[in-house]
């Protein structure tokens, strides 16, 4: 892991490089910009992350989606989010609510009001008004599910 704070960008490729000479099967480097990421995967980082535009992404998810309590990137675009039952979707239940063939969401677990517990979903139990859904789909669907259910 190369995690070189922001005043040097030169250390950081230097790390990066000198890991991978070095034979580090996994090299894990952080990136400050688009050019410091790119001069990283030249010389060869296997992953490279920014924590700051990271933080940006879902800072502006939360404001844009107030209902999307936490979310989380799986892969290039599956996103595992937790997100509240809408008002239109509370006495219905998933077999009507057609999620996986109208919006490519699966509905993965199901919170019940305040508890920490998270039970595998009924398709035929009616979703409340308290309750939230832990959901599988690409970044792209959330939207589309807010504005259209």
């Amino acid at each position: 892991m190369c995690a070189i704070g922001d005043d040097s960008k030169e250390a950081s490729i230097i790390c990066t490089a000198l890991l991978r000479q070095m034979g580090a099967p996994l090299v894990v480097a952080r990136a400050n910009d688009r050019m410091h990421q790119r001069i990283l995967q030249l010389v060869g980082a296997h992953q490279i992350i920014n924590p700051e535009q990271e933080f940006g992404k879902r800072f502006a998810s939360r404001l844009l989606y107030r209902h999307v309590i936490a979310d989380t990137t799986l892969g290039e675009d599956l996103m595992l989010t937790e997100i509240c039952v809408q008002p239109s979707m509370a006495g219905r239940t998933l077999v009507d609510l057609e999620l996986p063939r109208r919006f490519g969401i699966m509905v993965v677990g199901i919170r019940r009001g305040d508890t920490k517990r998270i039970d595998k979903p009924s398709p035929t139990e009616m979703l409340r008004e308290d309750d939230t859904m832990i959901i599988a789909s690409s970044e792209s669907a959330i939207p589309r599910l807010i504005k259209e259910v």
